[in-house]
């Protein structure tokens, strides 16, 4: 990421022999800026832009990887967001850190699928088939309760929807 950032600096910046005379690297100062993957977790170092003509300062590398203001990319939101159509926040959480080995506390996860829930809405009423009728789901939850007969645990799901103007 360092090497395409000093490469994109260069582009903007031009070379030290043939500067720009718009876009400057501005200060000397690196941030060290970590974010979330799916791989797991890339700390690297931002350099800053600054443009004369209009004094703003700018992070190139952070708009070209569309992370700015992010600890968490889209990709990992968009796995833990659907894992949470399945698992409670807690099994969420313990399923994601299985599979990629990384741990996002189960708040962020809530966040995470606020924040896509009503997309992912949209995309799940525009996928109806006529086996399948359109219902919008106002609430949806599930918990473990115990076996009577073996002590084991099951998972019960519930989901309230509106069909025909009634609750189901």
């Amino acid at each position: 990421i360092e090497a395409y950032q000093e490469r994109l600096l260069d582009r903007l910046c031009g070379k030290k022999r043939k500067p720009n005379r718009i876009y400057r690297r501005a200060g000397s100062g690196r941030r060290l800026k970590t974010i979330v993957t799916t791989l797991g977790v890339v700390r690297f170092r931002t350099l800053k832009v600054k443009n004369h003509a209009t004094g703003e300062t700018l992070t190139p590398i952070l708009d070209t990887l569309d992370i700015r203001g992010r600890k968490y990319t889209r990709q990992v939101k968009a796995q833990c967001a659907e894992l949470t159509s399945k698992l409670s926040y807690g099994d969420t959480r313990e399923e994601y850190h299985r599979l990629t080995g990384l741990r996002i506390p189960k708040s962020t996860i809530h966040g995470f699928t606020r924040e896509l829930a009503p997309g992912m809405l949209n995309a799940n009423l525009n996928a109806t088939t006529p086996s399948h009728p359109q219902r919008l789901v106002i609430l949806a939850d599930g918990t473990e309760v115990r076996s009577i007969q073996r002590g084991e645990f099951n998972q019960v799901r519930v989901a309230i929807g509106v069909d025909g103007g009634s609750k189901q």
